[in-house]
């Protein structure tokens, strides 16, 4: 069964609608209560967009630029796909990521395993992820061996600001094991608050493989960016000078909470704090010239799937949060509304075969991680500090 059919129902065992369509309908009632037409209007109140229109419009300028450089790279991949499995090939979506693999591996000559070698996780953690907060902020950090800790591959470190002053604890936990959730976030086992004279105590935790014993664990550029990036949230988190706790680090307006960290993103690429950290494992000699420019020409190669699953994501949620409550479809009617949805801005494209990156039945980060009407805000905060997706592709 394909994954985007996760707990939809097609495996009666497993079927969040029910639960969807609930959720959905008491925030609608609840935005009513409020005075507002929809939870999207109630919830976008308090962000920068403030209301669904700005955001509704913001995503479909994007859909606008993107549809037709999607189409041109599906079918650039699809017609690479062809000298191999013949003229009659269509590619799907779980194609896309194979073929356009390999295309990127024919036309800039660049593999992932050629490029591990020189992103050790401890490396990029320290000369990478830290080394860029002290030249920026001029904080530095002390490794805490003894402060006890939830699991054995948990590091902990001690946070000075520029004047050597104890500012924050910082946790990382960066290893997957049998008992963690997948992805990548941030979170504070204590928050910044002037008023209760508390320090922040910030975490970090990502799923990247732990290697055997003895040997390192490398990182692939997806895993090296996101370590920049949920860092950027623990910054926002360490950096916080609030009197109160509710007004402290992260508590901001959802449209601008990934702006610190898409941010501390972009400090992966840097020349000087990319040469810092990309170092061969072995040898600690820096990546060479050659391979850093075909590796760094390849980080935009085909966006357009990124975009796409974003975008879709993006709409989807909103559709859902622009209903009224009298509107909002039973358990047995959502897939046909989340169809619906998606043919209706243009994304149930069967020349461009990419699907959002959450659909409805699991899509975690607006059911219940605190994202509902404000999945756009990754998007939003792009823009926000000058750096369109790929510029739309």
């Amino acid at each position: 069964m394909p994954s985007i059919h996760r707990a939809d129902g097609t495996n009666p065992k497993y079927n969040t609608f029910p639960i969807v369509s609930e959720i959905a309908k008491l925030r609608a009632e609840q935005a009513e209560l409020m005075g507002y037409p929809c939870y999207a209007a109630y919830s976008l109140d308090r962000t920068m967009a403030k209301t669904p229109e700005n955001v509704y419009d913001f995503l479909m300028n994007l859909v606008k630029a993107y549809l037709p450089k999607a189409d041109a790279e599906t079918k650039a991949i699809e017609n690479f796909a062809r000298k191999t499995q013949g003229a009659e090939f269509q590619l799907q979506p779980y194609d896309y990521f194979y073929y356009s693999a390999k295309m990127k591996k024919e036309l800039l000559d660049i593999s992932e395993d050629e490029v591990k070698p020189y992103f050790n996780v401890d490396s990029v953690l320290l000369n990478g992820v830290f080394y860029a907060a002290n030249r920026v902020y001029g904080l530095t950090f002390k490794e805490r061996k003894d402060i006890p800790t939830y699991h054995p591959d948990v590091r902990v470190f001690e946070v000075f600001d520029k004047d050597g002053q104890s500012m924050a604890l910082f946790y990382g936990d960066y290893y997957r094991r049998a008992s963690k959730r997948g992805g990548a976030w941030m979170d504070n086992y204590q928050e910044q608050s002037h008023h209760w004279n508390q320090k922040p105590i910030v975490y970090n935790v990502c799923n990247n493989a732990k290697a055997p014993e003895g040997q390192p664990s490398l990182l692939t550029w997806d895993e090296v960016t996101t370590m920049f990036h949920e860092f950027g949230h623990a910054l926002h988190g360490m950096l916080s000078n609030c009197e109160y706790k509710t007004l402290a680090g992260t508590n901001v307006a959802r449209d601008f909470v990934e702006m610190p960290s898409q941010f501390n993103e972009s400090f992966a690429s840097i020349p000087e704090v990319f040469d810092h950290y990309a170092r061969h494992y072995e040898t600690n000699e820096p990546m060479p010239a050659e391979l850093k420019e075909r590796m760094l020409k390849s980080i935009n190669f085909q966006p357009c799937y990124a975009l796409g699953e974003n975008l879709a994501a993006s709409l989807l949620d909103m559709s859902w949060h622009m209903l009224p409550s009298k509107d909002i479809p039973t358990a047995d009617k959502a897939m046909v509304f989340e169809t619906e949805a998606l043919r209706k801005v243009g994304l149930l494209n069967p020349f461009i075969p990419i699907p959002p990156r959450y659909m409805t039945s699991y899509f975690n980060h607006v059911w219940g991680g605190g994202y509902a009407a404000g999945y756009y805000s990754y998007l939003w905060t792009e823009v926000l500090y000058g750096r369109p997706h790929a510029d739309v592709c």
